[in-house]
């Protein structure tokens, strides 16, 4: 029996992806802490928001940040 194949169906796959560049930059970080402080509208980089809250919270700025210092896995 084979494993399921997981796929992704949306455009950015990780947290702060903004560009769907399958990597974090930089630039989209400082986004992300935008969305988060209220400064930016979280339709400037939806894929911060991954729990549909609305908002970024501390949690997927650190996912963020994991993927831009070890690569989005």
């Amino acid at each position: 029996m084979r494993p399921p194949t997981v796929t992704q169906s949306v455009p950015n796959a990780w947290v702060g992806d903004c560009d769907g560049s399958n990597g974090v930059g930089v630039a989209e970080l400082i986004v992300g802490v935008n969305i988060s402080l209220g400064a930016a509208d979280v339709d400037r980089c939806p894929s911060f928001d991954r729990d549909d809250s609305g908002g970024v919270e501390i949690a997927e700025l650190i996912s963020a940040v994991n993927a831009l210092l070890g690569g989005c896995v």
